[in-house]
C-alpha cells in the first residue's frame, strides 16, 4: 500500500470514529435526562428519603414555632428587643422558604400537617 493510499484509510478511520463517538454522544445526551429522571423518583418514591425529609420538615416547623414563642416573649418583656424581634422574624422567613422547598421534594400527601399548617399562613 502506497503512502497516499495509508493517509486516506487513516482519514477514512479517523473520520468513522469521529462520527460514531458523535453518534454514541448525541444518544447518550438525548437519553440521561430520561435516566436521570427515573434515578430521581426511584429516590425520592423511596421510604428513607421520604422518612428523612419528613423528619427535616418537622425539625424545621419546630424551629419556626420556637422562633413564635421567642417573638412573643420578646413583645411582653419591659425593654425594647424590636432588633431581636426583627432578626426573629427574619428567621422565620427563612425557615418558611426552607419547608416550601422541602416540601416540594415529596409527594403532598407525605407532607407533615404541622408544616402544611405553617405554609398555609399568611
Amino acid at each position: 500500500m502506497s503512502v497516499i493510499e495509508e493517509e486516506h484509510v487513516s482519514l477514512a478511520v479517523k473520520i468513522v470514529l469521529t462520527i460514531a463517538f458523535l453518534v454514541v454522544s448525541y444518544v447518550g445526551y438525548e437519553l440521561l435526562p430520561g435516566i436521570l429522571l427515573l434515578k430521581r423518583e426511584a429516590v425520592v418514591n423511596s421510604h428513607q428519603y421520604i422518612e428523612s425529609s419528613r423528619s427535616k420538615l418537622s425539625k424545621i416547623a419546630s424551629e419556626y414555632r420556637a422562633a413564635e414563642v421567642e417573638i412573643e416573649k420578646f413583645k411582653v418583656a419591659d425593654k425594647d428587643y424590636s432588633k431581636i424581634i426583627d432578626g426573629l422574624i427574619a428567621q422565620k422567613g427563612v425557615l418558611k422558604e426552607e419547608m416550601k422547598l422541602e416540601a416540594s421534594k415529596l409527594p403532598e400527601n407525605e407532607i407533615p400537617n404541622q408544616v402544611i399548617t405553617i405554609l398555609e399562613e399568611e
